[in-house]
């Protein structure tokens, strides 16, 4: 057995300015030794990070991580966006440790800590909400989502959107955006995907606005009735006729990411989710709102979709709701919840959702977001670093666009800004020289995705920032843009 790094810093140690520390290259010598050893046995098919780091991480500690060889990284990626509070949050680990110690896992009877989580996330999400079920991670969360919107409805459809991701079990990847599905096929019949408002690459009549009425701002790219660089009118007109085209039946619901995470941080104009929220009224099918990647304080908010003023038939949660513990949930109204044959014994159930560690990880994860001002942290300094790598535009040609909110956001890299084409081979050359300079991102390629803990500190975050256009500068060196 590997043994931890010994006759090192303390991680919870570790002062503002004190990281990185980098004592090897990264990868290090013992980071490969255990790579190579591993992929002797274990599955390929590993994150992109993951596959070209070969970084072995031995321990974290809030916005720490630290590799077998010693090194220590300031972490943009929260666990590939789960860590929220920061790793090993000691609230966290105390409340998983006490549990443990008690009672593990009883099916799916009902124990102290799971209503206390269910009533608790009643109180934190948008408007009716009220009813939860709990899953054991986020695709088996969607895969629940759409047969409690089959129950309710009645209908047989669900439409997704292109560039959206919902998971890669056969069935939701029915709903895949973003190129998952590719080789899988076919796919479950009674999917479809819809075009997508990104204000970057809009999809659907380019920038003009020629709805009646609506006064295009060409000079902007805007329209003078629309909230964004788009006419969000056009796309919900599109989308309406793209589902009477495409519909045999009945449509159950529109699944969508407030704002899509695994396709870049792409965010909508403000007016589309109240537009989109109508039309789904308009057909008789459920929205439902996947806030697995966006949710528990990720954005600035509580939920990304507070940031459009839009109450969902359903909302999802995951990844950042048990500060790394596996743990999924749905949550819908009391009319909704109680659909049948989802809500037919066992019908909603699963083997590991609810059981009683991951709800004293949620609980805990929750009580802190509510307690140490995490999310407010998110908001604040989140918007600090977009303004500075905006500002870094001017003089760095490779950036096509910086997008986000909170503690989530993308570096679109591009060849060329007239063309947008993709810089990927740049962005992998990118997340390396971070990686070996002490900065951990999630993507290597042309979106580098950055989602650092709520807990990051503004100097820490800064930091980070400023190694970022270190790498960039020598990127742009590299493939002759400076």
């Amino acid at each position: 057995m590997t043994q931890p790094v010994q006759d090192m810093i303390d991680l919870r140690d570790v002062r503002e300015g004190d990281a990185p520390i980098m004592l090897t290259e990264s990868p290090g010598p013992k980071s490969l030794e255990i790579w190579e050893k591993e992929c002797a046995y274990i599955s390929p098919g590993l994150s992109g990070s993951t596959s070209t780091s070969r970084l072995v991480l031995d321990e974290g500690y809030m916005s720490y991580l630290r590799d077998v060889d010693g090194n220590i990284y300031i972490d943009f990626s929260s666990g590939v966006v789960m860590t929220n509070p920061g790793h090993c949050h000691p609230k966290v680990v105390e409340a998983i440790n006490q549990q443990t110690s008690r009672l593990m896992n009883v099916h799916d009877h009902a124990v102290p800590n799971r209503w206390e989580l269910c009533k608790k996330l009643a109180e934190i999400t948008p408007g009716n909400l009220k009813r939860t079920q709990l899953y054991s991670g986020g695709t088996e969360t969607v895969e629940a989502a759409i047969r409690l919107a089959k129950s309710y409805t009645g209908g047989t459809e669900v439409y997704s959107f292109w560039n959206g991701f919902h998971g890669k079990t056969l069935g939701s990847l029915g709903l895949d955006g973003t190129g998952f599905s590719k080789g899988f096929g076919p796919l479950a019949p009674g999917f479809h995907r819809l075009p997508y408002p990104n204000p970057y690459r809009p999809l659907v009549g380019g920038e003009v606005c020629s709805q009646a009425g609506h006064g295009a701002l060409a000079e902007k790219g805007a329209c003078s009735k629309c909230t964004g660089p788009l006419c969000t009118d056009r796309y919900i007109s599109f989308i309406e006729k793209a589902i009477d085209t495409l519909s045999v039946g009945k449509p159950a619901a529109i699944i969508a990411e407030p704002i899509q995470g695994a396709g870049g941080t792409v965010i909508p104009p403000l007016d589309f989710f109240k537009k989109l929220k109508a039309l789904t009224q308009k057909l008789g099918c459920l929205l439902i709102i996947d806030e697995i990647l966006t949710g528990f304080g990720r954005t600035g908010k509580w939920w990304a979709i507070e940031h459009f003023g839009v109450e969902p038939d359903i909302m999802l949660m995951g990844k950042g709701m048990g500060c790394g513990y596996p743990v999924g949930a749905l949550i819908s109204t009391e009319e909704i919840i109680k659909s049948k044959p989802f809500a037919n014994s066992s019908g909603g159930s699963s083997s590991f959702g609810g059981n009683p560690m991951a709800c004293a990880a949620a609980m805990a994860n929750i009580e802190v977001l509510e307690t140490e001002g995490y999310i407010e942290n998110a908001a604040v300094v989140g918007e600090k670093l977009l303004r500075k790598l905006e500002g870094m535009k001017s003089s760095h040609p490779l950036i096509g666009d910086v997008r986000g909110k909170g503690y989530l956001i993308t570096v679109e890299l591009v060849k060329n800004r007239e063309t947008k084409e993709v810089a990927d081979a740049e962005g992998k050359s990118m997340f390396l020289k971070m990686l070996n300079k002490g900065v951990l991102t999630i993507t290597p390629k042309a979106n580098l995705r950055m989602a650092p803990p709520l807990c990051m500190t503004e100097p820490v975050a800064m930091k980070a920032l400023d190694i970022f256009e270190e790498a960039l500068a020598e990127t742009e060196k590299e493939f002759g843009y400076a």
